[in-house]
């Protein structure tokens, strides 16, 4: 493991995490919709994981994963997909969802750090 990122370091014997975003499938969505308009994609989801999922609410949280799969799907975030879908798999079984949140947490600061880095210095994402 990386220190402190939770994420599985390449020389370790553990299974590979997968990227944080899928950058052929963003790049291929890119050109398929055009840069203005992923960039604006982008920018809508990066608006709308900040904050999302600190609701104490368990339907509140559950919005904010449903909209988060579609939006970071899209995008090739498929981590974050992953993520949400533990949080709904946790509370489908009426099990604690503590642990699936924290890591759902953590999952959406970094993808939110890898979009900044994807797409900082670019007027439009390509």
């Amino acid at each position: 493991m990386l220190p402190g990122s939770g994420r599985t370091h390449s020389l370790s014997t553990e299974p590979m995490q997968p990227p944080l975003i899928e950058k052929a499938e963003f790049d291929g969505f890119a050109d398929l919709i055009g840069p203005e308009r992923v960039k604006t994609l982008t920018d809508a989801l990066r608006r709308q994981l900040t904050g999302a999922f600190e609701s104490n609410d368990l339907a509140e949280i559950l919005r904010d994963t449903h909209v988060a799969v579609s939006s970071s799907g899209l995008l090739g975030c498929h981590c974050l997909v992953e993520a949400c879908r533990a949080v709904e798999d946790a509370a489908r079984g009426a099990r604690d969802i503590a642990d699936p949140l924290a890591a759902l947490r953590q999952v959406r600061d970094e993808t939110i750090a890898a979009l900044d880095r994807l797409t900082e210095g670019r007027g439009s994402v390509s």
